[in-house]
């Protein structure tokens, strides 16, 4: 601001144009690398990084104005397929999971429950043993709920659903 009001003073008139992109800062503070792929972990922090590697390039069209409902294609009532996120994301949460390893046992006992008990048995991994339940939910709220919002119109409830099976 100095600069400006010393070039103001001189009668230097600037002219600013913001229509070009010449890049981005990245936030380098919170990269953690004790993780298989560590590039998961920068959706909240390092967003465009992380959408140029992770969501499907045709997620853009979806959330625009153009795309409507009768848009998605569905394969059976109420089940919609659109494109989310790309194969590259697919593979690296399975491998990181796989890295991980520690899946739940399938049965109702499950000690990682407050109860300890788990109605629905399933081999599992639930988003916070691998410290990642918050940028999951980010996710589901940033990319999810916009299309939630289209296909199920009139209900407006912010998605969860905190576990990989």
């Amino acid at each position: 601001m100095e600069f400006a009001e010393a070039a103001r003073k001189k009668n230097i008139f600037m002219f600013l144009d913001n229509r070009e992109e010449f890049g981005y800062l990245i936030f380098p503070d919170s990269y953690n690398t004790t993780h298989l792929y560590n590039d998961l972990w920068q959706v909240i922090d390092n967003p465009l990084d992380w959408e140029e590697q992770y969501i499907h390039p045709n997620y853009s069209k979806l959330v625009g104005t153009g795309f409507q409902l009768s848009d998605f294609e569905q394969p059976c009532p109420d089940v919609f397929w659109f494109p989310f996120v790309t194969e590259k994301f697919c593979r690296q949460i399975v491998e990181e999971m796989e890295y991980f390893g520690q899946w739940s046992s399938g049965k109702n006992e499950d000690a990682r429950l407050e109860g300890g008990y788990e109605n629905v048995p399933t081999r599992d991994i639930h988003m916070r043993q691998v410290d990642w339940e918050g940028h999951w939910m980010h996710i589901l709220r940033k990319y999810v709920h916009p299309i939630q919002k289209k296909v199920f119109q009139g209900y407006d409830d912010i998605v969860s659903a905190p576990f990989l099976t």
